[in-house]
């Protein structure tokens, strides 16, 4: 607790390479790193969409709690690369063009590019939707653990922890700063940089 209080005042950098979601070590490479994981790198985000969309209101709104019901369905699914589901411009316009800009569930008219099953990008495997008809198919994708599940208490603490720093008055991590991150990231990048030159 007395840690979360010295980060929520955003005056310190981390002297090592210690992932700012987890605490977890990070394998020093030549580009400097924040997370740990694409997944950690995800719940922070997940993190400052949530208190951005507490802090100016749009957190009532249907559509919001939807996206937030989907992005956290994700993050407690392992994480949604989206690094890997990425489709070039030519291969979403192919796909829309050979669903004739219609969604294949409902027939109205298209806007998401749906990766079928899995990570693939290949065309056999890309359809479009529309917004509701995408969200309606993560949804039917999503699996609750119950109690009696062995991964049940971490999922569970995850969880609890997650709704912790979303909620908290004052940002929780570095990350989880909605307002400021881009200010912090300069600067932990900042702080990094120079803890591994060889002249510092």
């Amino acid at each position: 607790m007395k840690r979360d209080r010295k980060l929520s005042k955003s005056t310190d950098v981390p002297a090592a390479l210690i992932c700012l979601n987890c605490d977890h070590s990070i394998e020093p490479t030549k580009q400097v790193r924040f997370f740990c994981s694409e997944a950690c790198k995800d719940e922070a985000k997940f993190v400052r969409y949530f208190r951005r969309c507490n802090r100016d209101g749009r957190l009532e709104q249907p559509d919001v709690q939807e996206a937030i019901e989907m992005r956290f369905a994700h993050i407690m699914a392992g994480g949604y690369n989206a690094r890997v589901r990425r489709i070039s411009p030519s291969l979403r316009a192919a796909v829309i063009e050979r669903d004739r800009g219609l969604c294949r569930t409902c027939g109205q008219p298209g806007t998401d590019i749906d990766h079928i099953a899995g990570d693939s990008s290949d065309m056999e495997n890309l359809q479009l939707l529309c917004k509701s008809c995408h969200n309606k198919k993560t949804k039917g994708q999503i699996m609750e653990i119950s109690p009696e599940d062995e991964r049940y208490t971490q999922h569970m603490e995850k969880a609890q922890g997650l709704y912790i720093r979303c909620e908290s008055r004052l940002p929780r991590r570095l990350c989880d700063d909605d307002e400021q991150w881009p200010q912090q990231y300069k600067r932990v990048m900042t702080g990094w940089r120079k803890s591994r030159s060889p002249n510092s």
